[in-house]
């Protein structure tokens, strides 16, 4: 939480991998832009580093910018860990992803899960509307509905518990 500036009083959606087109933080940012006045005590947590740093940084609308923390790109498990076990829902809006390993790893911190249905592993680790959602590729306002959705106060909760029973059913 230190090292990362996330107090324990906030929630956090993250997204773990490479900063590159194919993963689509773009969508990501501007789902959280457009949705981040109906969720005051959100934030947005970047985990991960890539040629797109720059610009996806410059795309966070000002007012927002204090609300998205960027961890760069960390090498080490323990830290992505605990970096996890500080959020609360994560979110892959990807293009492509032929598994998408890291739904594992948000699925055993106890996130919900968002991702697009093109990630492999949406269908064995989201059971729409219990644990998480999935949205087509590219569809801004399906994101944002789905984030919306796992980021209601009355929800999120239950569906982050629910992550940890459909990650052992499908192991």
């Amino acid at each position: 939480r230190d090292r990362f500036n996330l107090p324990a009083s906030r929630r956090r959606i993250v997204f773990c991998g490479r900063l590159i087109d194919l993963k689509r933080v773009d969508l990501l940012i501007d789902a959280f832009s457009a949705l981040a006045d109906r969720r005051p005590d959100w934030d947005l947590v970047i985990l991960g580093d890539g040629e797109l740093r720059q610009s996806l940084k410059d795309r966070v609308p000002a007012h927002l910018r204090s609300r998205v923390v960027w961890t760069g790109f960390i090498n080490d498990a323990p830290t992505i860990a605990a970096v996890l076990a500080c959020c609360h829902v994560m979110s892959l809006p990807g293009d492509f992803e032929q598994w998408g390993l890291v739904l594992n790893e948000g699925a055993a911190s106890g996130l919900a899960l968002v991702t697009s249905d093109i990630v492999g592993a949406s269908f064995d680790l989201v059971e729409e509307g219990v644990n998480g959602r999935r949205h087509p590729p590219g569809d801004l306002p399906r994101l944002t509905a789905c984030l919306l959705d796992v980021t209601d106060p009355d929800r999120n909760d239950a569906m982050r518990a629910a992550s940890h029973r459909v990650l052992a059913e499908y192991r």
